[in-house]
């Protein structure tokens, strides 16, 4: 059960969520919070994107960090208005 009682595919985009258990999956020691992948700089991102597989570019094409600003601060009108609707509650 996630937040407000909307589950983790209820909050955010399939796509996003696709990648970050991904990323979950190929690195234990990657970014686990959606505060923390909002912090990646480009140094991260170069590291991490090789390790991605059929997700590579998938980062930088998706603006995953900038999404992930918008959930790590609970800004679902600013994501929504950005990205489209995430379908349940932050």
């Amino acid at each position: 059960m996630g937040v407000g009682g909307a589950t983790m595919d209820e909050r955010v985009p399939r796509d996003f969520e696709t990648l970050r258990t991904t990323i979950l999956e190929r690195r234990h020691s990657l970014p686990k919070s959606f505060a923390q992948i909002a912090a990646w700089t480009d140094a991260d991102i170069a590291a991490i994107d090789p390790q991605l597989g059929a997700f590579q570019g998938r980062i930088a094409r998706d603006n995953i960090v900038d999404q992930a600003g918008y959930l790590a601060k609970g800004d679902k009108a600013g994501f929504e208005a950005k990205y489209g609707a995430l379908g349940g509650e932050l």
